[in-house]
């Protein structure tokens, strides 16, 4: 074997001894605030979860969400991404003033049947009255904050079809009438 590829043949087999190593006997993350996601956890090992797929299935979920260092990596790779110019990642878009909003895709139809349905079943069967509202996301109220290209699904359809029901209650106008106060959190799609 040739020098340079014992050399190659030794760093790679030593970066995953180590990366390895340090997944043992790092404290493991339960959640993840950059994200706002629970992370997975070991999974539990029998034979049959093992030889049906699952257990190695979840130990690949458990293996990239504890991976060492995990967070300074993802922040790199938003940093690489806005410096290369993108403006979405993963169905998330960078937005300006450096909002994150998540991109609003065109929901399904059956169950948005079933949803409203469900509202509408549960107002007959009680005696006292039933609302609801649906929450715009930041990337309706913010609009203006989305980069240039974006193209999410008019949540404005939604909010049309709900308050044709008797139970919906419209809080998107309250929003975007605070629009200029903090509502929703710069980095996160929640209000």
């Amino acid at each position: 074997m040739k020098k340079t590829n014992k050399i190659t043949t030794f760093t790679f087999v030593g970066f995953i001894a180590i990366f390895f190593l340090l997944l043992i006997v790092m404290p493991k993350s339960e959640f993840s605030e950059m994200e706002n996601r629970n992370l997975a956890q070991m999974p539990k090992f029998t034979f049959e979860r093992l030889f049906n797929g699952k257990f190695t299935s979840e130990f690949e979920e458990y293996v990239t969400d504890q991976f060492a260092f995990r967070d300074t990596w993802v922040g790199m790779k938003y940093f690489f991404e806005k410096a290369l110019l993108k403006t979405e990642n993963n169905g998330i878009y960078f937005g300006k003033d450096g909002y994150l909003m998540t991109k609003f895709v065109k929901p399904d139809e059956s169950r948005l049947n079933i949803n409203y349905g469900a509202v509408e079943k549960l107002s007959d069967s009680l005696d006292i009255p039933v609302k609801f509202s649906l929450i715009p996301m930041s990337s309706y109220v913010h609009a203006d904050k989305l980069p240039s290209n974006a193209n999410p699904y008019n949540q404005q359809i939604l909010l049309d079809r709900a308050a044709q029901m008797d139970e919906y209650f419209d809080l998107s106008q309250t929003l975007l009438a605070h629009k200029d106060e903090y509502i929703y959190y710069r980095t996160d799609p929640h209000w």
